[in-house]
């Protein structure tokens, strides 16, 4: 498949379009603000990190050990970055690439689907029914696990794809430095680099994940430990606010209370 190709492959799913959050070298393809594609198409060779399930990721993996690879500097249990040089047939990485497509649809508000046209996309009346997608609470639960889970590994592209362009992150009630309300990809990866560079490790331990409405609270400690050697901890809850099924906000909180009041 050719870079050109896997262009027009990925612009033509409905609501598809081409982003640069990464630089002029690096194609995102998202839809709803969601990324489902990456590639640098200028690179040779060319590859396409494409989201997968995890039981069939490790499955391509071990078939095709030459072409298939866990994502690059993605979540490694649900991505996999695929060699697209003729080792695998071009129907093959198309069928993947309509994959990716189709999970990161699948996990949206089912307005969101039907405005897509995603029930009839692709499908013939004689297609299976999907299995059930899981509820908004549930995906939305599992869209924070991510995010944590991505800060803690320090996986800034995953970090970046599950927030999306208008997302912002307030620390305005932060005890430590750096107060202030961080806008857009750009200004909340300034912050977290500047947190990751004050420390020689930093890691959020969540404690309860609590779904309520459009929020999920999370409390949490956070364990640092400075360049000098220092260990230290401090506790705190998060709200995570979602639109749409998009994660739009994270509100920082001193307290489990204060958090739960602010999603009523």
């Amino acid at each position: 498949m050719t870079a050109r190709g896997l262009r027009k492959l990925c612009l033509g799913f409905p609501g598809a379009y081409e982003d640069f959050p990464f630089g002029p070298e690096t194609s995102v393809f998202k839809v709803e603000k969601k990324l489902f594609a990456i590639s640098a198409l200028s690179a040779s060779p060319l590859k396409v990190s494409l989201k997968c399930e995890p039981e069939l990721a490790e499955e391509l993996r071990a078939s095709y050990p030459d072409a298939v690879a866990p994502g690059y500097h993605l979540n490694k249990r649900h991505w996999n970055t695929v060699l697209c040089d003729g080792t695998l047939p071009d129907a093959m990485v198309h069928d993947m690439v309509e994959d990716s497509y189709d999970l990161i649809v699948a996990a949206m508000p089912a307005a969101v689907r039907e405005r897509l046209g995603w029930a009839a996309f692709g499908m013939t009346s004689s297609s299976p029914t999907p299995a059930p997608t899981p509820s908004e609470a549930e995906a939305n639960v599992e869209t924070v696990r991510r995010a944590i889970d991505a800060f803690n590994s320090r996986d800034t592209e995953t970090m970046i794809a599950l927030g999306g362009d208008d997302f912002e992150y307030d620390w305005t009630r932060s005890r430590g430095p750096n107060r202030g309300v961080y806008r857009r990809p750009e200004g909340f990866m300034e912050f977290v680099e500047d947190q990751w560079s004050m420390f020689d490790e930093v890691r959020l331990e969540a404690h309860e994940f609590i779904p309520r409405g459009p929020h999920v609270v999370v409390t949490a400690t956070v364990h640092a430990r400075g360049r000098g050697g220092i260990s230290v901890s401090a506790n705190s809850a998060h709200l995570y606010t979602f639109e749409d099924g998009r994660l739009v906000r994270i509100t920082l909180y001193q307290d489990r209370a204060e958090a739960l009041a602010a999603a009523e």
